[in-house]
């Protein structure tokens, strides 16, 4: 069985400072089309969904040339992607997978802060018979891939793509969910996005938690 989705939205956000006129600035618009489809196999739970999305935002502030401490309502951003996402269901295994492509740009063709290439992630729980009724095991990899930022607005630089690795171990019946997960299993450290200014964020080291939830 497949379904074909499709949207079309606007937005606005309001600009709280005035222009150099003293003349409020008209606020920020976007507008959104998106258009894909949903399959799902006869007889199973599995759901896969495929779209593509083209975003297009006017009317934001960018550095005035010829006076850097104004400001000119000029600036457009472009942004378009496909997204492919899964969801496959069996009685001893689960799986979830995503992944999505976009391409951000101004009216210049400069690509904007902090928005990945690429990005993929894959989660598999498995319950194996052999342990007994109610255990289970996950495993899961996240790749994010390059973002893009600016010095001084004209030298780009980008923060290099990396890999993490997530694991989880847990019991559950009717009533009760156990469960440990540790998110970064090789605490690989990451460099996550950087602004224009020049600092930069770190990704979460190795996390160990544990969850338990009784069902009432």
């Amino acid at each position: 069985m497949s379904q074909s989705i499709g949207s079309d939205s606007e937005s606005f956000d309001v600009i709280a400072s005035s222009a150099p006129s003293g003349e409020a600035y008209k606020p920020k618009r976007g507008e959104q089309k998106e258009i894909g489809i949903k399959f799902q196999p006869q007889g199973t739970e599995h759901l896969i969904t495929a779209s593509y999305f083209d975003i297009l935002e006017k009317n934001r502030l960018v550095p005035n040339p010829d006076n850097p401490t104004e400001q000119l309502q000029i600036g457009e951003v472009n942004i378009d992607g496909f997204e492919l996402e899964a969801q496959l269901e069996w009685e001893s295994a689960d799986v979830y997978a995503s992944f999505a492509e976009t391409d951000a740009k101004d009216q210049a063709g400069k690509s904007l802060n902090s928005i990945p290439e690429q990005m993929l992630s894959t989660w598999v729980t498995y319950r194996p018979e052999f342990w007994g009724e109610g255990f289970k095991v996950g495993a899961g990899i996240r790749y994010v891939g390059k973002t893009h930022f600016l010095i001084n607005t004209n030298i780009p630089y980008h923060t290099d793509s990396y890999t993490l690795f997530d694991f989880m171990l847990g019991f559950e019946n009717e009533q009760y969910d156990f469960s440990i997960n540790i998110d970064n299993l090789s605490d690989k450290s990451v460099v996550t996005t950087c602004l224009d200014r020049g600092d930069c964020f770190y990704g979460q080291l190795r996390t160990v938690t544990a969850n338990f939830r009784y069902k009432f």
